[in-house]
């Protein structure tokens, strides 16, 4: 079953979709997470997703460039057109 989350402020929207769980041992998992950004607002915004992670993490698939702000947090920046939808989604493996 999946987990969905959302959210809006101030024109955007956002919907977090968890679309896949693996164990791959014991002590290994994969997640594959898929977040919708809509932006109703009139000009282009950039959007700043954040997810943090619990143990040893690394992304090994994604659909934008992200930045490992520290050793639980990742941060996505999307820039999504005026009223316009963006689909961002990634996969990390978490090894604990």
């Amino acid at each position: 079953s999946a987990r969905i989350g959302q959210c809006e402020l101030d024109g955007i929207v956002a919907e977090r979709t968890q679309m896949d769980y693996r164990q791959i041992s014991n002590r290994v998992t994969e997640t594959d997470t898929q977040v919708k950004l809509r932006n109703h607002k009139k000009e282009a915004v950039d959007i700043v997703v954040v997810d943090y992670f619990w143990g040893d993490w690394e992304i090994t698939k994604k659909s934008h460039e992200f930045k490992k702000v520290s050793s639980r947090k990742a941060e996505f920046t999307v820039r999504v057109e005026p009223e316009q939808e963006a689909v961002l989604t990634y996969t990390v493996r978490v090894q604990s």
